[in-house]
């Protein structure tokens, strides 16, 4: 079974307290990962031929030990990247990330003015401020830089000056997601409609930004990623997930990966069986089911 890149989240910790967190990050829950068990995770992974390493939360950089995680990850020849809120890197933390061969850090941006963001991700004037400088600093740093921006009601219309932001500091690639009610955002009104969304996408194109839409690229009649590859997602607390809507297949303290993943054998009965017991809890209307590759190709 294909599994090219794998999300570790490192904690549930977080210094923000955004509006739409699907995991609804805030406070670090009971028996976190430590530092040896990373490493065994990483070592599985090696075994299994993974090639990407993705870091994230809740925020990451709240692990005292991030560097310690990112140079064992580089030591067995991962690519890595952090997903970060961008709130609390610095010249130097950007540096340290430099110097140990960090390949790519993806901030979020959910909206180009303060009036927008805070109502998003609420924060002060001055750490939203941060933030944007931030950006830039890595921006400038050699360090690869990714934007990732979920798309709702409240930010469609930013989202042209994001781009443009993008273009202004030479940011190659910008990740635009859609708003899932899920975690946090489960009761929000901020859906947009699946064609409107569309349309709009449709007008960003770029020649000097390659803009990723936050679900399958694949043409497949789901649009769902768990036919083309496992996107294995391994939470804060060990749980394993070949998608974080869908409920744990095992805890890494536990089973060994080789040993979760070999009973799952078929991959499209996986996504599509209703009597697979492994969907106990998925989300009916996965917003991934919403679109074809061919309305935005």
């Amino acid at each position: 079974m294909k599994i090219k890149t794998t999300t570790i989240s490192l904690t549930n910790q977080c210094n923000f307290n955004c509006i739409h967190c699907s995991v609804n990050a805030g406070e670090k829950i009971k028996k976190e990962l430590n530092f040896s068990e990373v490493k065994n995770i990483l070592n599985q992974l090696k075994k299994l031929k993974v090639k990407e390493i993705e870091l994230t939360g809740g925020e990451p950089l709240l692990r005292k030990d991030l560097l310690l995680i990112i140079k064992y990850s580089k030591k067995l020849e991962f690519k890595v990247k952090i997903l970060t809120n961008g709130s609390l890197l610095s010249k130097d933390k950007i540096n340290q990330f430099r110097k140990i061969g960090l390949d790519k850090i993806a901030i979020s941006l959910d909206g180009y003015d303060y009036q927008t963001y805070k109502k998003i991700r609420p924060v002060t004037r001055t750490i939203f401020l941060k933030v944007l400088k931030n950006i830039k600093l890595v921006a400038n740093s050699g360090i690869f830089i990714k934007i990732n921006t979920v798309v709702m009601k409240g930010n469609i219309n930013n989202l042209q000056k994001i781009v443009y932001f993008c273009e202004k500091y030479k940011i190659k690639e910008l990740r635009i997601c859609y708003f899932s009610k899920v975690g946090r955002g489960e009761d929000l009104n901020e859906t947009i409609d699946p064609k409107e969304w569309v349309d709009f996408i449709k007008k960003l194109k770029n020649k000097d930004i390659k803009i990723y839409l936050g679900f399958s690229h694949a043409n497949f009649k789901s649009s769902c990623m768990l036919l083309k590859e496992i996107p294995l997602y391994i939470s804060s607390n060990g749980n394993i997930h070949l998608c974080p809507r869908l409920k744990s297949i095992g805890n890494i303290r536990r089973f060994q990966l080789k040993d979760v993943l070999k009973n799952i054998s078929n991959k499209e009965e996986f996504c599509f069986s209703k009597n697979n017991p492994i969907l106990e809890n998925f989300y009916p209307v996965c917003p991934l089911r919403k679109f074809k590759f061919e309305d935005i190709k």
